[in-house]
């Protein structure tokens, strides 16, 4: 084990080599690691590069296309976060067209992301990759007395971005994971390799509006985390084969999207399209004068899954729909994130009703030294059912970003109610901290407590009481420039009453990792 620990940190190190000669002020962008409306940190790709010059000042984001400078807020377009200042969380999201003018060219790498087809300059290819290099450890792993586990995983990723003039665009996306250590093997971590996007794009303008349809495999990343995420702290990420309709206007957008899942074989191109369905609606309203600082959206929502699900010991086919709406954005000095949702359906033939309210919001208290910045997020989820007859009372999160509250998956928002303060600071250029504090109940006393995985503690639902336990939570993460970056998380449940009457114990999660991108 500690040659194969030894080996990959050699190989992260030497790919992530060259970043550490960048410009240290091109180090600013924050970065993502699955998780709620104030992101941390994401990651980066693999490739060993000769070393680099001496680099003038990067490029700062240039906007997207010009059309869009008097479109819909390009950071709620549904296509992912900005994760620094020239990349994106979806990596498709980014444009690079303004490299056509080689004096905006100052990056190691912008010869690869925009290589020119033609003389007029709007076909082009862009290049990406990213590796990721992240070490976990868990105590008591399911609140058991165990051994202490470890997992050693790292992400490869290479993509390629075609456009064939200004409507017309292919992408192609190879993701490779690797798994050692004692935690069981995943085929989400372990994938020798797999088409992770492959889709065709047409765009243009249909009655003042920039609209598009996106065809074939694909990741996707609107509404709100809780129930949308492509799962970052895994090595594979979650992805979708199907279709998806789009359009923007200045202050308002529309999707609509039919998806079939994506099954993960862990070999090598055996990963079929599942039996699993989803389905929706979204669309999107500023609703903020157009003058303000950060844009407030309200965002309605119509979600619909189906899929084979288990509750309470019994396997059968689920059909749930969600209806909802999302208030996110500025809100005078503050910034709120506001989440309620109505789910209805059948499981097995049994009604299903259930719930689930998310509240994130904090304040800024300056923007100079640490930039301090307090708030706490309250949500509430439904339950009752499981392990009974008629209704099934049980909220589900469908593939949300699961380190919105676990990124040990100790718990999950089934049947729970939190509050968590939080503190965010930044004590150095570059480095973000952000913590916070889970106090944690169950809605209803007659249902278990649910793990992040969404499997019951096994007899908690036979224990009275509604007190879950607490939870301290600390992430750093630390941008060295555009392309590397550090980060830690530490993570200690303190079981509560429910949980210690049914034999379960405190636990501690730890993750650490590099990740380097281009």
């Amino acid at each position: 084990m500690a040659k194969h620990v030894s080996a990959v940190i050699a190989f992260s190190l030497l790919s992530s080599g060259t970043a550490y000669a960048q410009d240290e002020r091109a180090g600013q962008g924050a970065l993502i690691v699955d998780q709620p409306a104030a992101p941390v940190t994401d990651a980066p790709t693999s490739k060993t590069v000769a070393p680099v010059p001496a680099a003038g000042p990067v490029q700062p984001s240039a906007p997207t296309n010009p059309t869009e400078l008097n479109r819909f807020p390009p950071e709620e377009t549904g296509f992912g976060a900005k994760a620094g200042p020239r990349y994106s969380v979806s990596r498709w999201n980014e444009d690079w067209s303004f490299l056509r003018d080689p004096g905006k060219r100052r990056d190691t790498f912008d010869p690869v992301k925009y290589i020119p087809l033609n003389g007029e300059g709007d076909a082009y290819l862009t290049l990406s990759g990213l590796s990721r290099l992240r070490y976990e450890t868990y105590s008591n792993r399911g609140l058991r007395e165990t051994p202490e586990q470890d997992n050693l995983l790292l992400r490869t990723i290479v993509g390629a971005d075609l456009h064939l003039g200004k409507s017309v665009r292919l992408y192609g996306e190879l993701a490779s994971g690797q798994q050692s250590g004692s935690s069981a093997v995943n085929t989400n971590q372990r994938n020798d390799l797999i088409v992770q996007q492959l889709f065709a794009q047409v765009s243009g303008e249909i009655a003042g509006l920039d609209a598009g349809l996106i065809v074939g495999r694909q990741h996707f990343l609107d509404g709100p985390i809780q129930f949308v995420s492509t799962r970052e702290n895994t090595n594979i990420q979650i992805t979708w084969q199907g279709v998806r309709a789009y359009a923007r206007g200045k202050r308002a957008r529309a999707d609509v999207f039919s998806f079939r899942s994506v099954e993960l074989g862990g070999g090598a191109f055996d990963d079929p399209t599942g039996d699993r369905r989803f389905r929706g609606a979204l669309a999107s309203f500023v609703v903020s004068p157009e003058a303000a600082k950060k844009p407030l959206l309200v965002d309605p929502f119509l979600f619909s899954s189906r899929e084979t699900r288990t509750w309470g010991g019994r396997t059968g086919r689920e059909h749930r729909d969600f209806y909802g709406v999302r208030v996110h954005g500025g809100l005078g000095a503050a910034s709120i994130d506001w989440t309620a949702a109505y789910q209805s359906g059948d499981f097995a033939g049994r009604p299903l009703r259930a719930w689930s309210v998310f509240t994130d919001q904090s304040l800024g208290l300056g923007s100079d030294g640490w930039k301090p910045r307090i708030g706490f997020h309250a949500d509430a989820s439904s339950g009752g059912g499981a392990f009974g007859t008629g209704t099934l009372r049980n909220a589900d999160t469908l593939f949300g970003v699961l380190p919105y509250l676990s990124d040990g998956l100790s718990f999950g928002f089934i049947n729970l109610v939190d509050v968590s303060p939080t503190l965010n600071f930044a004590p150095a250029k570059g480095v973000t901290v952000r913590s916070e504090f889970n106090f944690l109940w169950r809605t209803n006393s007659s249902d278990a407590v649910y793990m992040g995985t969404k499997v019951p503690y096994a007899g908690t639902e036979r224990v009275t009481g509604s007190s879950v336990g607490q939870q301290a939570r600390l992430r750093v993460a630390w941008v060295l420039n555009p392309h590397v970056t550090l980060a830690g998380t530490f993570e200690h449940v303190f079981a509560g009453d429910v949980l210690r009457r049914a034999g379960y114990k405190d636990s501690t999660f730890t993750a650490s990792q590099i990740t380097f991108k281009f």
